[in-house]
């Protein structure tokens, strides 16, 4: 990119020819123009209300992301297979502004007394959001799934069925939107946006 930009040339009103006089400061893809916020969700089966969520961050103006993103995924038969879901997540989750997670209720992880409670990695992810200060923590949660309560400044949004899953996914875009005009907002994109950088040896 830079060396397109530098060769670009430039002709003046009396017909001489510039060369050198561009610069790159800096570009824009969707990726650094929006702000990235990570969905962590419970089942592939769930990708209905996945996609909804998706599609909405993105009508909004957010770059969403899951661990099993293609760009964090190993291609196996075909499709997107990620060697280490939790490790896409680590690396990911420090560059996003915002944390959603999609709790839907798993019959794998339900009890006798009629609870559901969440996978691991569902806790795991939102500690870890938790512990690298990401700015904004929400809950899409189904009624009945068993809240952890070890994060009580967590959003919480809950659903019975899709209609009511809509609606909370319209106030979460509400409340994103707001987050996004708060004042503190623009040194937690800096510090997301930095955190996309990666600082690589370079060999010898």
């Amino acid at each position: 990119m830079q060396d397109l930009v530098e060769a670009l040339e430039f002709e003046d009103i009396e017909g001489k020819v510039h060369k050198g006089i561009y610069h790159l400061k800096d570009y824009a893809t969707p990726s650094s123009a929006y702000p990235r916020v990570y969905v962590s969700y419970s089942t592939r089966l769930d990708e209905d209300r996945l996609s909804y969520l998706r599609n909405s961050l993105v009508e909004n103006n957010f770059d969403p992301h899951v661990g099993t993103d293609l760009s964090e995924s190993a291609m196996l038969g075909g499709g997107p297979v990620s060697p280490d879901v939790l490790t896409s997540a680590m690396n990911v989750i420090p560059t996003c502004v915002a944390f959603v997670s999609l709790q839907s209720k798993r019959s794998d992880f339900s009890h006798p007394d009629g609870r559901y409670t969440l996978p691991p990695w569902l806790i795991a992810e939102e500690v870890f959001a938790f512990s690298r200060n990401v700015r904004y923590l929400a809950r899409i949660r189904e009624r009945g799934v068993e809240d952890p309560r070890y994060n009580p400044s967590a959003f919480n949004y809950e659903f019975s069925d899709e209609s009511q899953f809509r609606v909370c996914v319209t106030q979460l875009m509400r409340d994103l939107n707001a987050m996004r005009q708060a004042p503190e907002f623009a040194n937690a994109l800096r510090a997301a946006r930095q955190a996309q950088v990666r600082i690589r040896s370079i060999p010898n």
